[in-house]
């Protein structure tokens, strides 16, 4: 009983799981198979400007479009064009439906509605006027047409946009051309015939072809002319293939203005039908250059720089002193009171960064083909002048026994700067008192002057001047001889020079166990020369030393010659280079005559050379050329040192190698792998002078030092630029002075980098 009472439950909820299912799924079917409506069909009254059309079966709404453009939404079969302005429209509708069984329909058939005032009467358009040269029609330009009419006889064989037309009839025959201008615009009705022009075709066997035409270019002038051709009566000109004039002269006169090259040919033409047209003659190449633009004439305002704009100008290039400072934009045209637009005056504010006079100069700027920029516009001169007091000068004290120059301090004043000689000798105290470090024999002068770091004084002018004279002493000056090993000879003969006046020689044996390697000499203080007098075993010559109250103690070397002795011009060896520990082979220079030599690598990277033991220069991006003063017979030990295997360049020229630094430009210098050292003092020396008035920062940017470490020496001030630390110093020297930079890298890793240094005004 209880199963019999169940089960009509069972069957019902099965029944209602599979009604659910169905629903579902016919729903599925409904939302993925929708219908597209039917596309209506449209009608237009022109003279209502109403389009209908017919009941789209289970559409709900319409879209009226005007051209791609919707411009009704409706549910209307009718639609009113409510256009006002005179053209030609063309109109189609979608049928639409809001119930999602149905999709929009494609788009209906076109019609076009055509706007035109009732108030205007159309206009007949002027007739051309053709001219009809071997088998090409040409006429002129008729105003408001947008085609032109064709007519063979009283039938249209073609409608053209340009104003002319090739006949290619070839049957005999004579025939009758005509040209009429039309327009689509309703409010101009087509002209009238032009004037008849007659074409004939004769039987080809009895023509005879025209010569072709010989011509020649004045490029200067852009003019092509050409022989006349026996028979003819036209000549066509073509360019680039196609036919550009009809002309009976003999000459043409290039129109062509696009930037570009153009070839150029031409034909004979003649109107006898016994005649038939030319082949094309040589050919000839004519160029349209780009035009600079018309350089901009500035005028100076205070410190504000005003020009007139510059016909097709987009910007315009401002230089400061001759380096680009500045890229101002073309201004926007702006409304005059008239209605019409004006491009405004173009105007600069110029605002230097140190005092010191400075010339401005522009250059106009295009960014079409057609035009080249301008040369530089005529210049101008902005004096940016401190009004900062000045500090006032020292009053100096020398005691020339002591050699010792004191000074009371000045009000205001925070450091002190040594003049020597009237150039600043690169020393700078915050003390009242400065040491002259000078022994060599002479008359020295010196000056002191007070500055401010802060920037609140401007530094004062020199102090009076006072003479220091170190006269000549007696001292003693010691000279060793380094021998290879293996070498026989040991004592030497060596001989104490004064420029080319021996002063005293000795002899130095290299065996003695007592001390006896070095000699002394004692004479009174000056710049000596220690050379060997004795002969020197073959293959093997000498360096020689040089003394003075700075360096007292010289060194002389034994250096074996032959192949490894170097000469000006071109030198190379090889790297076999398998332990990535670096190559050394040794050479020797010997001067053939007094003077500088510069010593210069190719783009090999990864080499080192060395002049007695001191990296004098290193390859590689941005790579330092020195220079090193010798007198005729001198030699000098040369190490090169190469990292990578492979075959190397290095190049000995006479003459001295000044890197002069340009203020503002970024210089490079390299740091090279395995912790060399880089050239010590002489690793990077460059050269710059100053401009009157003006100051300049020194200064090494964080990121482009890593973890080395970069000495700079400025004038004999050593400044250190720590990588691990801030490195954006400012250095401050004033104007007027030579300035001597010599940068020492330190390297700290495996690999080769380029350092960055800028130069600055302030």
């Amino acid at each position: 009983m209880l199963r019999t009472r169940r089960q009509p439950k069972v069957f019902i909820c099965v029944l209602i799981v599979l009604c659910i299912i169905f629903g579902f799924t016919a729903c599925d079917k409904q939302k993925n198979s929708p219908e597209k409506l039917s596309a209506p069909i449209i009608t237009l009254n022109q003279s209502a400007g109403v389009i209908s059309w017919n009941a789209v079966l289970n559409a709900d709404g319409y879209e009226v479009y005007e051209g791609a453009t919707l411009v009704s939404s409706q549910t209307e079969t009718t639609y009113t064009i409510t256009k006002t302005e005179i053209g030609i429209y063309k109109y189609t509708v979608k049928a639409t439906s809001t119930d999602i069984n149905y999709i929009t329909s494609d788009a209906s058939n076109e019609v076009t509605y055509t706007y035109s005032s009732s108030e205007v009467t159309p206009t007949q358009l002027t007739a051309p006027t053709i001219t009809l040269v071997g088998n090409l029609i040409t006429w002129n330009t008729i105003e408001n047409a947008s085609h032109y009419e064709v007519y063979e006889g009283n039938i249209i064989v073609a409608r053209v946009v340009a104003t002319s037309y090739t006949i290619n009839k070839t049957a005999v025959g004579v025939y009758s051309y005509s040209v009429k201008a039309a327009s689509s615009n309703p409010n101009y009705l087509t002209s009238e015939k032009s004037n008849v022009e007659q074409y004939t075709v004769v039987d080809s066997s009895q023509n005879t072809k025209l010569a072709a035409p010989q011509i020649s270019l004045d490029e200067e002038k852009g003019v092509i002319t050409w022989n006349e051709v026996e028979h003819a009566t036209g000549y066509i000109v073509m360019e680039n293939g196609m036919a550009v004039s009809s002309v009976t002269e003999t000459s043409y006169t290039i129109t062509q203005t696009v930037v570009g090259t153009y070839s150029y040919t031409v034909r004979a033409t003649s109107t006898n039908p016994a005649y038939t047209t030319s082949d094309n003659s040589n050919e000839e190449s004519y160029t349209v250059k780009a035009t600079s633009l018309k350089a901009p004439q500035i005028e100076l305002n205070g410190n504000v720089l005003i020009w007139k704009p510059v016909a097709n100008a987009v910007s315009y290039d401002i230089y400061e002193s001759g380096r680009k400072i500045a890229n101002l934009e073309q201004p926007l045209p702006e409304e005059q009171e008239d209605g019409t637009e004006k491009v405004p005056d173009v105007t600069y504010a110029v605002s230097p960064l140190a005092y010191g006079k400075y010339t401005y100069t522009v250059v106009a700027i295009s960014n079409s083909t057609q035009y080249l920029s301008s040369g530089h516009s005529n210049e101008v001169e902005y004096e940016y002048v401190d009004t900062k007091p000045a500090l006032a000068a020292p009053v100096i004290t020398l005691n020339n026994a002591a050699g010792i120059i004191t000074w009371e301090a000045v009000e205001n004043a925070d450091g002190y700067e040594i003049y020597e000689n009237g150039r600043r000798n690169g020393e700078y105290t915050t003390e009242l008192s400065y040491q002259i470090r000078r022994m060599n024999p002479g008359v020295y002068t010196y000056a002191v002057r007070a500055t401010d770091s802060n920037g609140e004084y401007k530094a004062s002018v020199p102090s009076q001047a006072v003479s220091y004279t170190v006269v000549a002493t007696e001292m003693t000056f010691n000279v060793s001889v380094v021998v290879p090993d293996g070498y026989a000879t040991s004592i030497f003969t060596i001989g104490l020079y004064k420029g080319d006046e021996e002063i005293e020689s000795k002899e130095l044996n290299t065996q003695s166990l007592d001390g006896g390697d070095i000699v002394s000499f004692t004479v009174m203080s000056d710049e000596y020369t220690a050379k060997i007098k004795s002969s020197v075993a073959s293959g093997y010559t000498a360096t020689q030393a040089t003394l003075s109250a700075e360096n007292p103690n010289g060194v002389i070397r034994i250096i074996q010659v032959g192949s490894n002795t170097l000469k000006t011009g071109t030198n190379s060896f090889s790297v076999r280079n398998e332990d990535q520990e670096g190559t050394e082979q040794n050479f020797v220079f010997i001067a053939e005559k007094s003077g500088y030599y510069t010593i210069r690598t190719t783009d090999k990277l990864g080499m080192y050379i060395l002049l007695d033991d001191i990296i004098f220069i290193d390859s590689g991006a941005g790579m330092c050329v020195n220079s090193i003063k010798l007198i005729a017979g001198q030699v000098v030990a040369v190490t090169v040192v190469g990292w990578d295997t492979g075959n190397y360049t290095f190049i000995i020229e006479e003459g001295e190698a000044k890197q002069d630094l340009v203020v503002g430009t970024n210089s490079n210098i390299t740091s090279n792998p395995a912790n060399f050292i880089i050239g010590g003092t002489e690793s990077c020396t460059r050269y710059l002078t100053l401009e009157e008035d003006t100051t300049f920062i020194f200064f090494f940017p964080t990121a482009t030092i890593g973890t080395r470490i970069v000495n700079v020496t400025i004038n004999g001030v050593e400044y250190e630029f720590d990588g691990n630390e801030n490195c954006q110093k400012l250095i401050r020297i004033e104007a007027g002075t030579d300035i001597e930079i010599e940068i020492s890298v330190y390297g700290s890793n495996f690999e080769s980098r380029a350092i960055s240094f800028f130069v600055v005004k302030y």
